[in-house]
């Protein structure tokens, strides 16, 4: 099978973009690691981030919350709080971090 000039030009085109692409999502989900450590513009645990992902929490996470601190089981509570905060984060971070990539530099 002979493959032209052309073809052989958008096959590689091709496998550049994917290769591209996926360097890409590494990059996002290594910076999305990285903001959400103590200190980071996504660390579930400063006090603004913690506030923020309560206020985003669903009527579900509310309701456990307070059938936990209702039984009395302030450890319980605590660990689903913790849930609470560090779920919203993995989802936030990835955005955070695109962001910050594409406007690295500019």
């Amino acid at each position: 099978m002979h493959i032209s000039a052309a073809e052989n030009f958008v096959m590689g085109r091709a496998v550049f973009e994917m290769e591209q692409r996926e360097a890409r999502a590494e990059a996002i989900v290594e910076r999305a690691s990285e903001i959400q450590l103590p200190g980071g513009e996504c660390d579930p645990f400063d006090a603004s981030n913690l506030e923020e992902a309560i206020t985003e929490a669903s009527r579900a996470d509310f309701a456990a919350l307070a059938s936990l601190l209702n039984a009395g089981d302030d450890l319980a509570a605590g660990a689903r709080l913790r849930q609470i905060t560090t779920k919203y984060w993995e989802l936030q971070a990835p955005y955070y971090a695109e962001w910050q990539l594409e406007n690295e530099g500019h």
